[in-house]
């Protein structure tokens, strides 16, 4: 008699690794990056004008990237709302995210132009436009 074994079940459960693009054949980085956790701190004093100036700054920022998948965030460009998108693995991004809350929950206005925003519906990591040695996110 060899008996028999009993190996049970072993229950190696789903694990989502997400989706990526691991950059260009040649090695490049993966993308995206993780998400930024860093909170921005001082948002909440801002005044409504305040905002409306360090918004198109911090997004700038934001828009840094290394690959296509890096520029999956839609945020706002602007206090009218129009929208664009960044990387949100850049540290810029939770800044972005807070100012537009601050913005909603401040109830800010601002006189906008009576054309409607284009409205992107996605993004590319080009050269820098402005000559930088980085990429950016260039709505398409």
């Amino acid at each position: 008699d060899t008996g028999s074994l009993d190996t049970g079940s072993l229950d190696t459960g789903s694990l989502d690794t997400g989706s990526f693009d691991t950059g260009p054949l040649d090695g490049g980085p993966a993308c995206p990056a993780p998400p930024s956790t860093s909170m921005p701190s001082g948002v909440d004093s801002l005044t409504c004008e305040e905002i409306k100036t360090k918004l198109p700054a911090a997004v700038a920022d934001a828009k840094r990237c290394n690959c296509d998948a890096d520029c999956s965030k839609e945020v706002w460009r602007d206090a009218c709302k129009c929208t664009t998108f960044v990387n949100p693995g850049q540290e810029a991004t939770p800044l972005v995210i807070a100012l537009m809350k601050r913005w909603s929950d401040k109830l800010c206005t601002t006189i906008c132009p009576l054309a409607a925003c284009p409205a992107p519906t996605k993004a590319t990591c080009v050269p820098d436009p402005g000559g930088g040695s980085f990429k950016v996110c260039k709505d398409g």
